[in-house]
């Protein structure tokens, strides 16, 4: 063996302790004069036998460095072990004190799911509406939504819109910034006849849609340009969901024909599972944009308009063009296809993601959601806090423990790490808990936060399993860490000495600043609660102008098609007369249009004017019969409403208008009597009423002239969009019955829908009602978790004081007295917390004034009342430890001590 391997063999042992280049020298030199003795025995003299040894050894710097390295090797192999070692005691002594507590366990156990659980389900619908792109589309960060902002040249606003009119899309199609263009509109049509008659969420898009996505059909194929074009034969491909549910999933669906709206079309495909387009509403069928258009738009007439807006668009960016390049390219291309229509001479174009809560016409509730992702860290913070609590109330029953071990040499370091693995062990189950929680809970609550979206079963997808473990750690670090480090850093002398007697003073005000904080976090919630339930009773206190309460609204679309305008109103007038006479029902009447679901705009003007000036804002016409004004809860300011007299084509040609035209065409008049033209009639309308200003879309609206004129006036021959009646019951009672009445009497009936008004109205109200209710249950439950705080710190604080309590009892303090000063204690906390709160709700207050409808983020009213409540709640939960306290024996108390 070479003197190399000996070494190799010396060094495999190993050294304790000294200088390793030192340890390494000596080694080398014993060996080297080894080898000289060697070589002097068999007779070489030593200044020969020397040089042979250093020959023999050769290189003694690569020894040194080769010996360094397997020192290194065994010293990182020595540590590793130690570490796992010390791992594996810490874990276990974590295990043996959850085994110890299982109440604290369990309790900790319950926060943390609850905390996380919150947040889960706030994490998914985040996730699907502001983070992952719509299902199925390839390469999203490529995909724009194509959208125009123009200000307007009646108001004077910037205004953003999605929908375009085909001349714009062409002008689209013509940009080089992108590589492929297309158009979509999504509508409600009838699927089928009859009894099996009902209405889906249909998509006209163009060929190019499906390519632009890049999505690929589940079965079948997809419709391309040769179907996508006016007189072709009419395809269709199927909604996955549509497939199972009504086709049963049956693959040999592909040829079967399918009435859906205007059209009969041959199924030629079927979408995969979950693709919803662009948007996230549910798709049951996809319609060619051009055959389909042509159907359900009456003609062919949009397509040479910039009049006729009804469809949106997206564009794919073309490979290395950046997106302020396509913008610029975009809006040129606008601009110039619009140069010689009037009031578009501003037009830009603007490129939003594909997301649909970072798109413009994202709605109410979806902005609302990343707040309530906000809420749930807060309810996750005050989980926290109050585990760190208990864990401090732990440690503080267990100091002369933790004393004995610090005094018997186990580190403090060590006895920190055993406290926050134990916590992080905990939060971990509370994670699996949370994942269960959002699961089996999570749908139920984003359906009813966002039910308008088709949501996918909530599954235990790997985006969601990190974002609980992440959050889990970070929890269990956050609730343990403190408690640990508090716990481990007992006055030895004064813990052994005192043992179980109160010497935690000074040690628990960590525990109250924990509970300062919950309270002050709590108050933030309750405020939140506030805003949003003083916003939500002032939406629904904005005057409509109508009185949606107990009116049913009644659809009818026949066989065969919708016929021209005349049919339809003798199809509606039908009906009226039906279902007039039906129980249940005081007043009936027909419009063609109805508030919250559509308007019509027509010109006007007064007699010896051309046209109407811009600065008198724009009129909505809405043609309906006798008894609309009694039906709608419309009421008659000056004048009189229609009569069966004035629904006669050959009648005199009048005119109900709202109080905003009346004041705008005749300041300071009596517009009874006046008359005006409408678009290029010859006879002039005359003004026989005023009635109050009505809500066209929505809540808040720039105020508009509307005006009413008899169904038989009705210009273009429009047909009517509903029957309303006005019920004596609950509407929806009488929609059953109403079906039946108009299917027995109109055999001709297509299909036939009947709904609440208010059903139409209520989705206006979801942001505040959903900010409401939300901010109420995860403030209550803070609230909750506040109150269960400070009532287990002031016992633990009373448990603590028992001899001083004795003590002053026996001297004289009355039981009035003790119960004052343990109440003091706990409003004291509660008012510090309350304190802070008020504090951070203000500062936060400027960030949520646009989620709030008419409400002062700053409401004095709505601080004072939570502000109360808070104190209230403080006082109940101090009420028990108060009264524990002055039960106290002073003869029991000097006893134990």
């Amino acid at each position: 063996m070479s003197g190399f391997e000996g070494l190799r063999r010396v060094f495999r042992i190993g050294m304790v302790g000294g200088d390793v280049d030192r340890e390494i020298q000596r080694e080398l030199d014993f060996h080297l004069e080894e080898t000289v003795a060697e070589l002097m025995s068999r007779g070489m003299d030593e200044h020969t036998a020397r040089e042979e040894a250093n020959r023999r050894f050769g290189d003694l710097r690569s020894y040194r460095r080769e010996l360094r390295r397997l020192d290194r090797k065994r010293e990182t192999r020595d540590r590793a072990a130690g570490g796992l070692r010390a791992a594996a005691e810490c874990v276990a002594e974590a295990g043996r004190g959850v085994r110890r507590g299982p109440g604290l366990a369990v309790a900790v156990v319950v926060l943390m799911a609850l905390g996380l659980g919150v947040n889960g389900t706030m994490f998914t619908l985040l996730d699907r509406v502001f983070l992952s792109p719509p299902p199925h589309v390839q390469d999203a960060g490529s995909v724009r939504r194509l959208v125009m902002t123009f200000r307007s040249h009646r108001t004077g606003r910037q205004m953003t819109q999605a929908e375009l009119t085909y001349p714009d899309y062409r002008d689209f199609g013509r940009v080089r910034g992108f590589s492929r263009v297309a158009a979509y509109a999504p509508q409600t049509l009838t699927l089928g006849h009859g009894e099996g008659a009902e209405r889906v969420h249909a998509v006209l898009a163009t060929s190019s849609f499906f390519p632009v996505l890049g999505v690929h059909p589940s079965l079948g194929r997809f419709y391309g340009p040769d179907d996508d074009a006016f007189g072709a034969p009419l395809v269709a491909v199927l909604g996955e969901n549509l497939w199972r549910t009504r086709f049963a999933g049956d693959p040999t669906v592909l040829g079967r024909e399918i009435d859906v709206g205007e059209g009969r079309y041959r199924v030629v495909g079927v979408a995969p599972r979950g693709f919803t387009g662009v948007d996230l509403e549910r798709v049951d069928v996809w319609l060619p944009f051009m055959p389909a258009g042509e159907l359900e738009n009456g003609g062919q007439s949009w397509v040479d308009t910039r009049q006729w807006y009804w469809f949106e668009a997206i564009g794919r960016l073309a490979p290395g063009v950046a997106q302020p390049v396509a913008s610029s390219q975009a809006t040129a291309a606008l601009r110039a296809g619009s140069s010689a229509q009037p009031g578009r001479a501003n037009l830009a174009a603007r490129l939003e993601p594909l997301e649909y809560g970072r798109s413009s016409d994202a709605s109410g509730e979806v902005k609302l959601a990343p707040w309530l992702m906000g809420v749930a860290l807060i309810v996750l913070l005050i989980a926290c806090a109050n585990v760190a609590n208990l864990f401090l109330a732990r440690g503080l029953r267990h100091r002369r423990e933790t004393a004995v071990r610090l005094a018997m040499g186990v580190s403090r370091a060590r006895l920190s790490t055993v406290l926050v693995l134990e916590s992080v062990f905990l939060a971990l189950l509370g994670g699996v808990a949370a994942l269960l929680l959002t699961v089996w809970g999570g749908d139920v609550v984003r359906v009813l936060l966002l039910p308008d979206l088709a949501w996918r079963p909530t599954q235990l997808d790997p985006r969601l399993l990190l974002f609980i473990a992440a959050f889990a750690l970070a929890a269990g670090i956050a609730a343990g860490l403190f408690p640990a480090l508090q716990a481990t850093r007992p006055a030895l002398m004064q813990s052994l000495k005192a043992g179980g007697r109160g010497t935690a003073g000074h040690r628990s005000r960590l525990r109250s600043g924990l509970l300062v904080a919950q309270a002050a976090l709590s108050v933030v919630l309750l405020v939140g609660t506030g805003l949003f339930v003083h916003s939500l009773s002032a939406a629904r206190g904005v005057d409509l102008g109508f009185d949606p309460e107990r009116v049913l609204l009644v659809r009818l679309q026949p066989e065969g098609g919708y016929p021209g305008g005349e049919a339809m109103t003798e199809l509606y007038r039908r009906a009226l007369d039906r279902l007039s006479g039906l129980g249940g029902v005081q007043d009936a009447a027909i419009a063609t249009t109805v508030p919250f679901q559509n308007a019509r705009g027509v010109d006007i003007r007064r007699p010896g004017e051309d046209s109407m000036p811009d600065d008198l804002g724009a009129m909505y016409i809405n043609a309906v019969t006798p008894g609309f004004f009694q039906t709608i809860g419309m009421d008659l300011v000056r004048g009189r409403a229609f009569t069966k007299v004035d629904d006669s084509p050959s009648g005199r040609r009048v005119a109900v208008v709202s109080e905003v035209m009346a004041h705008r065409l005749w300041p300071g008049a009596d517009p009874i009597g006046r008359c005006f033209y409408i678009e290029k009639e010859a006879s002039c309308t005359t003004v026989v009423g005023v009635v109050r200003d009505s809500h066209r879309f929505g809540l808040v609206e720039p105020e508009d002239g509307k005006y009413y004129v008899p169904l038989s006036q009705a210009p273009y021959s429009w047909p009517p969009r509903a029957v309303l009646l006005r019920t004596g019951p609950a509407p929806e009672t009488l929609s059953g019955p109403v079906q039946r009445e108009l299917r027995a009497a109109l055999p001709d009936l297509r299909l036939s829908t009947a709904r609440p008004f208010r059903d139409v109205i209520d989705p206006k109200y979801r942001a505040w009602s959903m900010g409401a209710s939300l901010f109420a249950v995860f403030g209550l439950l803070a609230l909750a978790v506040a109150c269960v705080g400070l009532y287990s710190l002031l016992s633990f604080a009373v448990a603590e004081r028992t001899a001083e309590l004795g003590i002053r009892s026996a001297l004289g303090a009355g039981r009035v007295r003790i119960v004052r000063g343990v109440l003091g204690d706990g409003v004291r906390l509660a008012g510090f917390g309350i304190t802070l709160g008020l504090v951070l709700a203000v500062l936060g207050g400027h960030w949520v004034r646009d989620l709030l409808f008419r409400t002062s983020p700053f409401d004095p009213v709505v601080m004072s009342v939570v502000a109360a409540a808070m104190l209230a709640v403080a006082a109940a939960a101090a009420g028990l430890p108060a009264w524990r306290a002055s039960r106290v024996d002073p003869a029991e108390a000097l006893r134990a001590e």
